[in-house]
């Protein structure tokens, strides 16, 4: 809240309200302050679940969960916060003897708190989103070393015991020996399976569309906030999700042999929603 903004009130109207607003400063300051705490906390204790065990996936969902948890506990505390000193902002208010002018410059002043408030929920949902973006991209990167010594394991053939010639890694295949010509089985390793089959290329996809991804998020607000919104509105907003979903699925063709659709058919699937999102938002 800027200095010329309380300039704007008269002595009674400032008195009355400047303390509930510094509450508020104080209290946001605190709330971004914890927030670097619990990505600091986060990104030591999501370091050392994975550490422990790059393919215990219980433990790790439960890691990411946990995060995820500590973050909305920050939100609710945030909502809460500015339920209460709606409260006491109106009981001063309504204590105090304001002209018509100052109760307008008032309500304009506690809009920007509301503002406020609504801004930094965002801000922390996407601080926590953000940070299980970075880690579960750290977790994938584990897994595809750990792959990559499983690729490098040879596979035997269970009829001769002579080396299998496996060219397909990323999902299970049936391999003929070249040798006695009995037909293997050749399942992954659980590395390999999480990488491919799991979340870890979808984990590497998403940290290379972040700035995308933000992006959408961005467009998405904007185009909600509009009470009007115009074919132009919905195609900007419908703009940056095509973008984000192109990044996201590029990276995925790039780095998966076993993406069976083209770039182009898997981003389609995505608009649907999309689209029939924001046409909703039209009506």
């Amino acid at each position: 809240m800027t200095v010329s903004s309380w300039s704007e009130l008269g002595e009674a109207a400032r008195g009355a309200v400047e303390p509930v607003a510094n509450r508020w400063s104080g209290f946001a300051a605190k709330v971004r302050g914890r927030a670097r705490e619990v990505t600091e906390e986060a990104e030591a204790g999501l370091d050392e679940v994975v550490a422990a065990d790059p393919v215990h996936v219980n433990a790790i969902a439960t890691a990411f969960s946990a995060v995820k948890s500590r973050f909305q506990g920050l939100q609710a505390k945030v909502s809460e916060a500015e339920e209460k000193l709606s409260i006491d902002w109106d009981e001063a208010v309504g204590q105090a003897d304001l002209d018509d002018k100052d109760v307008e410059r008032v309500g304009s002043l506690w809009t920007r708190i509301v503002d406020d408030s609504r801004a930094l929920q965002r801000e922390l949902e996407r601080d926590g989103e953000l940070i299980c973006i970075k880690k579960n991209a750290d977790w994938a990167r584990q897994l595809q070393r750990l792959a990559q010594k499983e690729w490098q394991k040879p596979r035997l053939c269970g009829g001769c015991k002579a080396e299998l010639v496996v060219t397909q890694r990323h999902g299970a295949s049936s391999v003929t020996c070249r040798f006695c010509g009995a037909v293997n089985d050749v399942t992954l390793g659980a590395a390999t399976g999480l990488f491919y089959q799991g979340s870890g290329v979808d984990s590497l996809a998403a940290e290379a569309s972040r700035e995308e991804w933000i992006a959408q998020l961005d467009a998405e607000r904007r185009f909600s906030d509009l009470r009007e919104p115009t074919p132009a509105d919905r195609d900007r907003y419908l703009d940056a999700v095509r973008a984000y979903w192109t990044t996201y699925y590029r990276f995925v063709a790039r780095l998966n042999p076993g993406f069976n659709r083209t770039v182009e058919q898997a981003v389609a699937a995505r608009m649907l929603f999309a689209e029939q999102w924001a046409n909703n938002a039209m009506r």
